[in-house]
């Protein structure tokens, strides 16, 4: 047998940290909002549509815009961008696990303004739709300040509220700290604490390895975030396409899809959840002058919505109630002899009745009805055959039905 190339090994790595993914997937029912932010040209959304070509098989597709019309971030026509599942998945068997939602919160610069965290807050509580221009909201805050804000936002539903924030920066720019510290005080220093993830991309141009390690350690230290809260990668890009020769349009490369698809597991790990997550937005800060503020707390919060509660004991009833009724159902129709055979058995017995008082024998019928539980059993093999298939069958079947169940909250 001829070795594998190393292009179908790194394949079949790629779907064995896929299958994991989903299996992590499997303990939960509600995908997770997982947010991504950094400052402009470090590669942020193309780690976005990188995400989205490690979960497919087939090749990577636009999802996000690379780039913001207009120039700088904030300047230009910037929107908050969600991307749930089924609108980036490829398979219909992978639309059964909850793979998280994306959210894109483009056109942030290195900067820790006032206006700046108070954008952070309501995006991170779901208060900013989709597609929202978030130059508008900044235009709001400055023209009519926090209280403009919250009669523009608060009627809102909390649609998007976000479970864990990936920051994302690049190895070949200085570490975006305004930013940072805008991100670590509203996300983690509040009463709705946020998991809090890191990306350094532009693995391909690391030249220095003692910067590159500073680097790591600054921006590890500065989030927080412990080694399995943080990847370093190479992203989907046109330089990558020219190193290798290769076009991302026609094919994936598991090569920078298992490192994402590791650290993913990670993000949707079911036990890196949010504290405090039923927190929601209610009060604005304090009449506190606006550049001493602090991001406000929350006060008076009532209890978000949890995911549906799914009682497995019902689900085992229904299961076996199910079981037992097939099984109730086969065995009245083995254990009811065919309508010939009874005809048979009846036939027989009145035929030694006769011959008996009668004093006579026909050696054909008395050889038949001698065999008469032959037959009988030759009968009862087809419905009997068919009974051990069905319960194998339903012994087979029935966990994948009430997995299916449990993902749909039933």
């Amino acid at each position: 047998m001829s070795a594998a190339t190393p292009e179908a090994i790194d394949l079949q790595q790629k779907e064995r940290e896929i299958k994991l993914l989903e299996e992590r997937l499997e303990e939960y029912f509600v995908p997770k909002n997982v947010a991504i932010i950094g400052p402009s040209g470090v590669g942020k959304s193309s780690f976005v549509n990188s995400i989205i070509a490690s979960f497919s098989s087939k090749c990577w597709r636009e999802r996000t815009k690379v780039a913001c019309i207009g120039g700088e971030a904030m300047q230009g026509t910037c929107h908050l961008i969600k991307t749930a599942k089924d609108e980036y998945l490829d398979s219909a068997r992978q639309k059964e696990y909850p793979y998280p939602t994306l959210i894109d919160m483009n056109g942030f610069e290195n900067q820790s303004t006032a206006d700046i965290k108070e954008l952070l807050r309501y995006i991170l509580f779901g208060l900013i739709p989709h597609e929202h221009k978030l130059r508008d909201a900044l235009k709001i805050y400055s023209d009519k300040g926090l209280e403009g804000m919250k009669g523009e936002y608060y009627k809102n539903e909390e649609a998007l509220k976000v479970d864990c924030l990936i920051f994302v920066t690049s190895t070949t720019t200085v570490l975006p700290q305004n930013l940072m510290d805008a991100v670590v005080q509203v996300a983690q220093k509040e009463e709705r604490v946020i998991p809090l993830f890191g990306v350094l991309t532009q693995k391909d141009k690391i030249h220095d390895e003692e910067a590159y390690l500073t680097k790591k350690k600054d921006f590890c230290s500065k989030l927080g975030l412990p080694e399995n809260r943080f990847l370093l990668c190479t992203n989907y890009c046109d330089d990558y396409d020219k190193e290798t020769g290769h076009s991302r349009w026609n094919q994936v490369y598991p090569a920078l899809d298992v490192p994402i698809l590791s650290f993913m597991r990670q993000v949707c790990d079911v036990g890196i959840k949010v504290l405090q997550n039923h927190a929601t937005l209610r009060k604005g800060p304090s009449t506190t002058p606006q550049s001493q503020q602090d991001p406000p707390r929350d006060a008076d919060l009532p209890l978000r919505d949890p995911p549906p509660h799914v009682d497995n004991s019902v689900i085992n009833v229904l299961a076996f109630a199910c079981k037992g009724l097939v099984i109730a159902v086969l065995l009245y129709w083995i254990l009811t002899p065919p309508f010939d055979g009874q005809q048979m058995v009846d036939a027989c017995a009145q035929f030694e009745h006769k011959s008996q008082t009668l004093n006579f024998s026909i050696p054909g019928i008395k050889n038949l009805c001698d065999r008469i539980g032959d037959i009988t059993q030759r009968q009862l093999m087809t419905p009997l055959m068919s009974f051990v298939v069905v319960i194998i069958g339903i012994d087979f079947v029935m966990p994948q039905i009430i997995r299916m169940l449990h993902r749909l909250g039933i």
